[in-house]
């Protein structure tokens, strides 16, 4: 992974890596910022040379690369097959010799395609497969974290001034101070000066008052250029712009339409903006290409956009013509809308969750019915919400109307309302908007009331509040999924133990929900059944891996986790903690990812384990060294270790304490962690 500031040389050190890769078949794509919500377009469009060896895949592998590319019907139920067959993909395009993949403006790419891509490359072992992605940023991209990574930093200052030849020096020395070290700066802001400007004829050239950010100022130094070059070049640029593909053939179609011909790119090509071939038409930069479309008109954007869904008429170019025409679409629109919700469903049959999200929100954006606006912009924060986007899903509930007079809807709302408040504000009061909502639709929607009260279950028991469920098993003593805790705290055992059991057998059916799964292996964990427990994880977590619901992953395998502690497994444990670490960290959910150290650093300490990062506890990476056979040898190692038993009440418990490095004796309190095993 390769990531630093826009033209600071990512993509020349991909050209450069195609360029070198002499014997070694290339696939390539290059994310692109207008497509970013269409689901797969990405890995369509990476696996467009090699679409004929789908046939080797296994036939759920091809089944599920076929539906999520538009060439069957038939959904995507499960996430796994779907990482598993790009991975097998890319392993048969790799037959025949060593195989580059090079994902360009990873930040730009549809989140489903880098999903993918990145479960795939975490994989790679001996099948000579090379992958190789830049993406913008001081960071890399959170799904990405994952992958072994390099910052590309700017060049030094003499590198610099040996890339701005014939410059007066003040002029030079003005490039230099806005370039800050950035190779695509220095080249384009000294290629939009005039001659004039290059010989400094003109004086000083001062600053602005306030600097703009580099990407900004290479944006105005393309337009520039562009600019230059004849109207019918620039409207040709537009569409090209405007397309996500690369196709020749689809962008001269649709420049046709707007009395455009191949000959209109020569100008461009001239001017080193664009590579064109018989069949792909590539910009140079990913700036270029955006300074191509906002510098051009309204009127020459949206015919544009219009002139794409005009040639995309084929069932499989569905969800792009709806994009081009939502794009091309200025007011309310209720018939591109209803296209848009179609794309939605079907991106959401594919597990693609954050890309039906955004097909929803822009729905809703052309919706000129007050209840379809809300209801489509609460199935969009629905969606964000199990695609792990929480900050995107709080933005959305933010701008739904209020009050929602339809109780249904607003069932739905509290419900993602409270997802919002469980991740970034109080479990409590996440627990009593949906209690509030209850009272209030409980009588015209008796169907909305078990999902509420459910959901509230597991927030007052996040919060630690119980009262507040007793309160709600109280309420609704015909469902046992919320009574068991009424029965617990009461003192009735016999009565919480019959109610578990209706859950369980419940559980076991395939049409149960994630949330009735979640709260049941809860209720069997806090009563010592493991086993069950275990067994009701399973599926919860293979549902969210099947239904695609990313962002309940990290919780579903932080509860199987601490299940398997209590069995005593605890290489299963440690595996599916790091996991859900790793995906939380991903998906920026910081309350679960909290909870998954501690439950990181019990199972260190369970096992023995003593390597970390001082300065840095907790520690993100854990490592797992062979544990110590006996106290001794822990002290050996390290000296980090101490260990006494103590008597109470006629029972004896040894306890493991850790310590930092430079303290004589152990203790358990901090900065040490003290855990009974």
């Amino acid at each position: 992974m390769l990531h630093g500031e826009a033209g600071i040389g990512k993509t020349t050190l991909l050209e450069h890596a195609a360029a070198h890769a002499d014997g070694v078949r290339v696939l390539r794509v290059e994310g692109i910022e207008s497509e970013m919500e269409l689901a797969f377009g990405g890995l369509h469009q990476l696996f467009l040379p090699v679409l004929d060896l789908l046939d080797r895949l296994p036939g759920p592998q091809a089944g599920a690369l076929r539906a999520v590319f538009g060439l069957s019907d038939e959904p995507v139920r499960d996430r796994l097959t779907l990482g598993l067959a790009t991975l097998s993909l890319l392993s048969e395009a790799a037959t025949d010799g060593p195989l580059l993949c090079l994902v360009d403006d990873l930040q730009w790419l549809d989140r489903p395609s880098g999903d993918a891509l990145t479960f795939a490359a975490r994989r790679l072992r001996n099948e000579g497969i090379v992958m190789l992605f830049a993406t913008r940023g001081t960071s890399p991209e959170s799904g990405s974290k994952a992958l072994p990574r390099v910052h590309v930093t700017g060049i030094d200052r003499r590198s610099a001034v040996a890339l701005l030849p014939g410059l007066a020096p003040p002029v030079a020395e003005h490039i230099l101070d806005q370039a800050q070290g950035n190779p695509l700066a220095l080249r384009e802001l000294a290629a939009a000066l005039t001659p004039a400007q290059r010989a400094g004829q003109l004086g000083p050239l001062a600053p602005a008052e306030a600097r703009p950010e580099l990407p900004h100022r290479l944006q105005d130094a393309f337009a520039q250029q562009i600019r230059r070059l004849p109207d019918a070049t620039q409207r040709t640029l537009a569409v090209a712009a405007a397309d996500d593909t690369g196709d020749l053939p689809t962008v001269l179609a649709a420049a046709g339409r707007l009395d455009g011909e191949v000959r209109d790119l020569e100008p461009a090509e001239r001017a080193g903006l664009v590579f064109v071939s018989a069949q792909k038409l590539r910009f140079r930069h990913p700036l270029i290409r955006f300074a191509a479309y906002q510098q051009a008109p309204l009127a020459w954007r949206i015919a544009a956009h219009r002139a794409l869904a005009a040639d995309l008429d084929g069932a499989q170019h569905a969800h792009r013509r709806a994009w081009h025409l939502a794009a091309a679409t200025t007011g309310p629109d209720e018939e591109v809308a209803a296209e848009l919700e179609r794309v939605a469903e079907w991106a959401g049959s594919r597990q693609a969750m954050a890309s039906a999200s955004a097909a929803y929100e822009r729905a809703a954006r052309l919706s000129a019915d007050p209840h379809r606006h809300a209801r489509r912009l609460i199935t969009a924060a629905q969606k964000a919400s199990e695609a792990g986007q929480d900050e995107r899903c709080r933005a959305l509930t933010d701008q739904v109307p209020l009050p929602l007079r339809d109780p249904g809807m607003a069932a739905d709302f509290a419900r993602v309302r409270s997802v919002v408040e469980l991740g970034y504000g109080s479990p409590r009061r996440a627990a009593r908007i949906l209690v509030d909502c209850a009272d209030t639709i409980s009588a015209d929607r008796p169907d909305k009331l078990a999902p509420l009260l459910t959901d509230a279950i597991h927030a007052a028991f996040c919060a630690g509040d119980a009262p507040l469920m007793v309160e709600i098993g109280v309420r609704t003593p015909h469902l046992p999924i919320l009574t068991v805790p009424a029965h617990l705290l009461a003192g009735d055992l016999p009565g919480a133990r019959r109610a578990l059991d209706t859950l369980v057998r419940a559980g076991r059916l395939a049409d149960v929900g994630l949330m009735d799964q979640l709260v049941t292996a809860i209720y069997c964990h806090l009563m010592a059944d493991h086993a069950t427990a275990h067994e009701l994880t399973d599926t919860a977590v293979a549902h969210c891996r099947e239904q695609g619901m990313g962002g309940w992953l990290p919780t579903t395998l932080h509860l199987r986790a601490q299940v398997e502690l209590a069995l005593g497994r605890l290489d299963d444990a440690h595996a599916h903690a790091t996991e859900a670490l790793r995906l939380a960290d991903g998906y920026d959910l910081d309350h679960r990812a909290a909870h998954l150290r501690a439950l990181l650093a019990v199972l260190a300490a369970v096992q023995g384990e003593h390597r970390y990062r001082p300065g840095k506890w907790p520690n993100r990476h854990w490592s797992t060294p062979a544990r110590a056979r006996s106290d001794e040898a822990r002290r050996r190692r390290c000296g980090r270790w101490a260990c006494s038993t103590s008597a109470s009440g006629g029972r004896r418990t040894r306890w493991a304490i850790w310590r930092r490095p430079g303290r004589r004796r152990a203790t358990p309190s901090w900065p040490g962690i003290c855990c009974r095993i």
